[in-house]
């Protein structure tokens, strides 16, 4: 199965197992406007790059919410930090996770939280 195809497609791995195999840059240090963590990772065994959006608000519990999301190489050089939601928000489905969805991860698509 290729990393970036939906993970109901052929069954073969779980999302779990397949996000943990993504090595995402966690030092980027890339903050938007309202402060969400913003890096990127590539896939070791296909080479396909993520954008991985990370938010909470650290005054409520369960608040910890984070998108992957499947991009180009071009995407990934060209997109402005304060752009990454946008970007995600576009694509055709990303995965999500965190406390917020009580630690299971799904896909989904459209607005982000």
């Amino acid at each position: 199965m290729r990393a970036n195809r939906h993970p109901d497609n052929d069954g073969e791995d779980d999302a779990a197992e397949k996000i943990e195999e993504i090595d995402l840059d966690k030092e980027a240090g890339n903050l938007t406007d309202d402060f969400a963590d913003i890096s990127l990772g590539k896939c070791p065994k296909c080479g396909q790059v993520w954008l991985r959006y990370l938010t909470e608000n650290e005054g409520y519990t369960g608040s910890g919410r984070w998108y992957l999301g499947a991009i180009s190489d071009l995407q990934a050089n060209m997109i402005p930090v304060n752009q990454a939601k946008a970007l995600l928000e576009g694509l055709e489905w990303y995965w999500v996770g965190g406390s917020y969805f009580s630690g299971q991860i799904r896909v989904s698509r459209g607005n982000i939280l």
